[in-house]
């Protein structure tokens, strides 16, 4: 298989750069209040499915693993930061992907979740949020900021010979998701969306030849 790692992670060569070598994200992880409780809210508004735990941990502190949306989510039982219950868009938060706001909007308000809406234009482009917060005030972001292009302000080093193609993506992909069946990075979006962006944030910035 000839594909080219730059142009598919959309990420600048590392190799002798002094920066971690790093493949992706594993995991965040969250201090709360009450574990059973935010387990409910992570399962049953956002989606996130509970899954083993090491015995090890269990053994020595309250918490649960979740996993949804590629990622795995880390909560441990404890006492959380304070935070507002104001629901403000420019606090730090966690943000998810969604076609319809509409519908988020309409789940939320089914089940009582206080939340606020905002739309920002930028260039033409339409970006809608949706902001709300979890059991222990932790800010959620629900949007469809994928709308907007990835657009490097340093530049990335590709191959010369490096071409984005669909082929290359998706065997890239299988060959990954071989690996962990539960990622779910391109399960909601039509892949062409994601090659479209990285071929639009490839094509925006001067690309050098990797030496």
């Amino acid at each position: 298989m000839s594909t080219c790692p730059a142009a598919l992670s959309e990420l600048p060569d590392q190799r002798n750069s002094g920066r971690l070598m790093l493949r992706s994200i594993n995991h965040i992880s969250k201090v709360c209040s009450n574990v059973e409780a935010s387990v409910a809210f992570y399962r049953e508004v956002l989606g996130f499915i509970l899954i083993k735990r090491p015995t090890t941990f269990n053994n020595t502190f309250e918490g649960a693993w979740l996993w949804g949306y590629g990622m795995g989510l880390h909560l441990i039982k404890g006492t959380p930061v304070p935070r507002s219950k104001q629901i403000d868009p420019k606090s730090d938060h966690l943000s998810f992907q969604a076609d319809s706001l509409d519908e988020v909007e309409a789940q939320l308000r089914a089940r009582g979740v206080p939340y606020c809406r905002q739309t920002v234009v930028e260039d033409g482009l339409e970006v809608n949020q949706c902001f709300f917060l979890d059991c222990d005030n932790n800010m959620i972001e629900v949007c469809n900021c994928d709308c907007l292009p990835v657009i490097p302000l340093e530049q990335v080093c590709v191959p010369k010979a490096c071409s984005i193609e669909k082929e290359a993506w998706d065997e890239d992909t299988t060959s990954r998701d071989s690996m962990d069946s539960s990622r779910s990075e391109f399960e909601h979006e039509p892949q062409s969306a994601h090659l479209h962006t990285a071929a639009f944030a490839l094509a925006a910035a001067p690309v050098p030849p990797c030496t």
